[in-house]
This record gives C-alpha cells, structure tokens and sequence, in this order.
C-alpha cells in the first residue's frame, strides 16, 4: 500500500517525500511539454511558497497596526504625504507632537501596508494589460487588504490566500514530483491513481490542515460517566437481610 499514497507522506500531503524514493521501473517518455510542465510547476510552487511567507508578514503588519478606519484616518492626518500638497504638509506639521503618541511598530506596519496596497494596484492594472506571472497572480489574492479595513476582515482575507496559495503550492509540488517519477503527468501510477485522482485527494488532506490549524484540534466527546450498578439484597433462609 505503500505506492498508494507515496505523495501523502509529507505535512499537508505534498509529494516531496517521493524525492528520494526508488524510481519505478515502468516509466513513460518524458516529452518536451512535459518538461516544461516541470519547470513551470517547480517555478509556481516556488512563487506560492514566497506568498505565503508574505501573508505571514502582513498578518503581523494588520495586528501590529491595529486596523480599522478611525485608526488609519488618525494616522494618515498626523503624516505628510511625499505629494500630498500645502494642506497636507500643514496637517503633518500640525500632528508631528501627536506622533510621539505613536509606537514605531504601528507605524511601520502602517506604512507596510500602504506599501502593499501600491503593489497590487501596480500589479492589478498589469493583469489587466495580459502582462502577469505567478508570483502576481498570488499577490493580487491578498489585494482586499487595506489599513482602513478590520482587523478581523483583513485576518479573514490572509486567511482564505493562504488557503488558496498551499492548495496551489502543493499541487504545482505534486505535478513536478509526479513527472520525476513516472515520466508524464498522463502516466498512471502502478496502482492505476492518475495524477488528477492524487491531486483531488491531496486537496482534501491540505484543506483538514489548514482546518485544524485555524480552529484547533477538535476536542474529544465528554465521557460519559456509567451509572453504578444496583447492589443486590442477600436474605438467609430465616429472612434476614445479610447486604
């Protein structure tokens, strides 16, 4: 049962314990598309790796910040922007005290914030024009998210990229792996699993990890306690009761 699941080995079911495990001998002809169906998958999983190491970052930015629109207003009031004209500059030298009532974390994660907010308006007109790789396809999942926003709506937001960004990431992983050791994507495993049968089970499997790590172990049924059994009345034949 061993070559049932060799792509299940691994958290969140990636194929990359197949790395260094025994090729099969009945391997199809790699064709020029299948190589280059490897190369792109291992560049896509790279990509999705990297964003999601970037929602990581922005997940701390929204919480370090505070989110929420009083707070960015209140921010944005005390600080000039680079081309925000006369009143804006007045407005920033009038709120320059109030700053020292500001950490410096809240402010660098305001500004990294407004940072990735210019990103992806940046990336978002590119898309828009047929110009877009991986890398932006991922970045564009975490657009939504905005220093006037929540920070329970921006946590949500994250959440469901990286949920979309490991199902990607792992099934890019799966597909390379899979070329690596059976020659093709097309190319059955020996037990008769496809590639699409693999992939629709690791699917699964990332989305009861990603499950258990936002909510938690579910916690096991409350025992239920068994009532004591009733003692028994012993009488003696003369009729006294003994227990």
């Amino acid at each position: 049962m061993a070559e049932d699941n060799w792509w299940a080995k691994d958290s969140y079911a990636t194929a990359a314990a197949a790395k260094g495990s025994a090729q099969p001998t009945g391997r199809a002809k790699t064709t020029p598309q299948d190589m280059q169906m490897l190369r792109d998958s291992t560049a896509r999983a790279e990509a999705e790796r990297n964003a999601r190491r970037d929602y990581a970052s922005t997940k701390r930015a929204v919480l370090d910040m505070g989110t929420g629109p009083a707070k960015a207003r209140y921010l944005d009031a005390i600080t000039p922007e680079q081309d925000g004209g006369i009143m804006d500059t007045i407005g920033g030298l009038l709120g320059t005290p109030l700053r020292w009532f500001v950490s410096d974390k809240t402010m660098g994660a305001r500004d990294q914030l407004k940072t990735l907010g210019a990103q992806t308006a940046l990336k978002g007109s590119q898309m828009m024009k047929g110009s877009s790789s991986d890398k932006d396809t991922a970045l564009m999942r975490s657009a939504g998210v905005s220093d006037y926003k929540g920070v329970r709506e921006n946590l949500r937001i994250l959440r469901e990229a990286d949920r979309t960004s490991a199902i990607e990431q792992h099934r890019a992983t799966l597909k390379a792996k899979w070329i690596g050791r059976y020659g093709s994507l097309s190319a059955p495993a020996p037990n008769g699993m496809t590639y699409e049968d693999a992939a629709t089970r690791q699917e699964r499997i990332v989305n009861q990890a990603m499950d258990i790590r936002e909510r938690g172990i579910p916690k096991p049924p409350p025992k239920t306690k068994r009532a004591p059994a009733p003692s028994r009345t012993v009488i003696d034949m003369n009729g006294n009761t003994l227990r």
